[in-house]
């Protein structure tokens, strides 16, 4: 935590940070005009999923902990090869090192991404 930030809160609203692809909490939320959001210890985002994904290669991250839970709908990616399938009320949780590919959602499905801790250049292909 930046020592500017103890002892104070913040309100937000989701769909203001869906430029910043739905991240509103993180260690790059500083250099995005929000100090206030800035932190290390872990990094969440809200998304509205597509129906498919472009991102064709699987990544991984070397220190980070990705947890992705399913708000509404249905979500389909890839961890080290196998198809996974999470619904409503459902997470999935990928430890570093194993890698993730993003494959498609159904129309209208909600995701929170939960990533700790928050490390820069922690994305890899």
């Amino acid at each position: 935590m930046k020592k500017a930030n103890k002892n104070k809160s913040f309100k937000g609203s989701l769909g203001d940070f869906q430029k910043f692809s739905g991240y509103f909490i993180g260690q790059f939320m500083g250099e995005k005009g929000f100090p206030i959001l800035e932190t290390d210890e872990v990094e969440i985002a809200y998304k509205k999923l597509p129906e498919k994904f472009s991102e064709e290669k699987p990544h991984y991250h070397k220190k980070g902990i990705e947890v992705n839970i399913v708000i509404k709908g249905k979500y389909r990616a890839q961890v080290n090869g196998e198809i996974v399938e999470i619904s409503s009320n459902e997470f999935l949780v990928i430890y570093p090192q194993a890698t993730l590919r993003n494959i498609s959602a159904q129309k209208g499905t909600e995701l929170i991404v939960v990533k700790a801790p928050s490390v820069p250049d922690d994305k890899f292909q």
